[in-house]
């Protein structure tokens, strides 16, 4: 009947946006989670350098601290 074919019209598009719905929400996800990657790999990167620069100034202040007046003389 008319009214059985409405109704199955209904479903049929009330599916689609469900499915469509369900697509979106894995996009999202993705691009969530490449957010998060690309963010954890900046920090990881700074606090490396931040590192390389911190051992370099406990060496350099290590050296200045062995010399003495007669290095200077």
């Amino acid at each position: 009947s008319m009214a059985r074919g409405l109704v199955g019209a209904r479903q049929q598009s009330i599916e689609r946006a469900k499915d469509l719905s369900a697509e979106h929400q894995i996009q999202l996800k993705q691009i969530e989670s490449n957010e998060l990657d690309a963010d954890l790999a900046s920090v990881i990167s700074e606090m490396t350098a931040r590192q390389a620069a911190l051992q370099a100034s406990l060496q350099l202040m290590g050296s200045a601290s062995k010399l003495t007046l007669f290095n200077f003389i």
